[in-house]
């Protein structure tokens, strides 16, 4: 079990309510040593006025026989900044809790979920559970999520309710090189929301990736946003496998 603390600085500010989308301000995590302060100052990828905070919590892993059967992450974070604006979304110092744990299931499968609490609701505000599997060819991740969103109307807080699916796939045409590619759908009427397809490259010594990615609002009276990625990361010397 390793004990995890930092420290966020930035400075307040209020996301453009047109972006309030239950898709759009949804953020599929995975806590890990490298993105695991910025998941916890935000659980989804707009917040409101979020501020300066100090995120806390563990990461474990849990072995058997000398193998690794499961590992976990649990955290939460707590802000320090002066709030400026009366929103009754962030009226409450402390996160939402959340938190991300792998079963692995033979050497190439494994049983993922992912989660975020509330401890002013105490509800689930998101919930994705599903199965990876990873082959030296193929790559799989499939899950299906709950999302709950609260939103203000009329000085009134209300809350919306999603559901939906997500698939993504990656394989290798080289040795260093594969192709990626994802789709989300949910809501009623299981409409798509998001799909991305790209190449990557890796070796020993750095990857590349570009992706291109289209994501549309779940209202619909919102033009599709487009846009083309292009991302290189250096490594030092070493293997690198492919992940979805």
């Amino acid at each position: 079990i390793r004990p995890v603390i930092g420290v966020i600085c930035s400075p307040n500010r209020k996301v453009n309510s047109v972006y309030n989308d239950p898709y759009t301000s949804m953020q599929f995590f995975e806590l890990s040593d490298l993105n695991f302060l910025e998941v916890i100052r935000s659980p989804f990828s707009l917040q409101i006025n979020d501020g300066t905070r100090i995120p806390h919590g563990v990461m474990g892993e849990i072995y058997k026989s000398g193998n690794q059967i499961a590992n976990f992450s649990i955290g939460r974070s707590y802000n320090v900044s002066n709030i400026k604006n009366n929103i009754a979304d962030i009226r409450h110092k402390y996160s939402s809790i959340i938190s991300n744990a792998n079963i692995f299931i033979g050497d190439k499968t494994t049983i993922f979920t992912n989660n975020s609490f509330s401890t002013h609701d105490h509800e689930f505000k998101r919930i994705e559970a599903g199965v990876r599997y990873d082959g030296d060819y193929v790559k799989l991740k499939s899950s299906a999520f709950r999302y709950l969103q609260e939103r203000i109307q009329d000085s009134r807080p209300l809350e919306d309710k999603f559901k939906g699916l997500r698939l993504s796939v990656e394989t290798k045409i080289t040795r260093r090189t594969s192709l990626t590619g994802e789709l989300v759908a949910g809501g009623p009427s299981c409409k798509l929301l998001k799909k991305s397809f790209g190449v990557v490259y890796k070796n020993e010594c750095f990857s590349a990736n570009v992706i291109y990615s289209q994501h549309s609002f779940k209202s619909g009276d919102i033009k599709p946003d487009r846009s083309i990625s292009v991302l290189v990361i250096f490594k030092n010397l070493g293997k690198m496998d492919f992940k979805v």
